[in-house]
């Protein structure tokens, strides 16, 4: 009885071989769409103040310096893609750390930054001038220093208008941040092993400030409060976009194999079909 089914299955063989083997030679192909992001990032130096004013406790209950250094971090956080570096200056100005697209390293140190790192005083032309050695070799497009302070230039070989003369000559663009209330703000002083507060006045020089951004074709902001600084840093990064460019393809792979194979499989069953069904009883 087995027999009249198994007397069609070397036609059964030769039709699907033949099948299999006219889309092997079809050469099917299966194609996945793959795509390549380039970043074309900008090179950042952040440039902070750390002279002793940025004790003062206006923005409360943080003092400057902490709401400076949280503001800076959620700033950096959003840059993917950019190196950024950062110099702190007092009476002089440290680079903290190099241009770095290891921002996980770049944020350590921000947060090791602390008042007393340098001599007091307020060098801004400092701060600006190591912040251009650093962007010196830069081969990025666009090269940005983002300056953040609370004071008027005080120190330093530097002068604030000399540096921003030389930032316009490499193509640098500042944005200057002064930090702040106006008028008599709280400031911490220990006496005796206990802290005290006395109200003091730390005038920025929004002017001195100001010109440096007009000449480098940035911008001067004030933040007078912590929402305001997260603003303006939220705008500065909104006014320097990383930029991006997408490129799709199609990445094609061979299918022929998955066709071809059962095929010869199904011609070779073919001709020793009769030799296996001769030998059974």
């Amino acid at each position: 009885w087995w027999r009249k089914p198994l007397s069609q299955l070397p036609l059964y063989l030769l039709l699907l071989s033949y099948t299999m083997g006219v889309i092997a030679l079809a050469r099917p192909q299966k194609g996945i769409t793959r795509e390549i992001v380039e970043k074309k990032g900008i090179d950042i130096v952040i440039a902070l103040d750390i002279s002793s004013s940025m004790l003062a406790e206006d923005f409360r209950p943080q003092n400057r310096i902490q709401v400076a250094k949280d503001v800076a971090a959620r700033f950096i956080e959003k840059r993917q893609g950019d190196r950024i570096g950062l110099v702190v200056f007092a009476k002089g100005a440290l680079m903290q750390c190099p241009l770095t697209i290891d921002h996980g390293i770049l944020l350590k140190l921000l947060k090791q930054v602390d008042i007393g790192m340098l001599p007091d005083g307020t060098a801004i032309g400092m701060g600006i001038g190591t912040a251009l050695v650093m962007l010196e070799n830069s081969r990025a497009k666009e090269k940005v220093i983002v300056l953040l302070t609370d004071g008027r230039n005080n120190a330093g070989k530097i002068t604030p208008d000399r540096a921003a003369e030389m930032a316009k000559e490499m193509g640098v663009k500042i944005y200057t941040v002064a930090i702040g209330k106006r008028g008599p703000v709280p400031f911490p002083v220990i006496k005796g092993g206990i802290k005290t507060y006395v109200m003091a006045r730390f005038d920025v020089n929004d002017s001195e400030l100001m010109d440096i951004a007009e000449k480098t074709g940035g911008k001067f902001f004030t933040a007078t409060s912590p929402t305001m600084l997260r603003d303006v840093m939220e705008t500065i990064n909104k006014l320097q976009p990383t930029r991006f460019k997408i490129i799709r393809y199609k990445d094609y792979r061979e299918k022929m194999n998955l066709f071809l194979i059962p095929a010869i499989l199904l011609l070779a069953l073919y001709f020793i079909e009769p030799l296996i069904t001769r030998r059974l009883p």
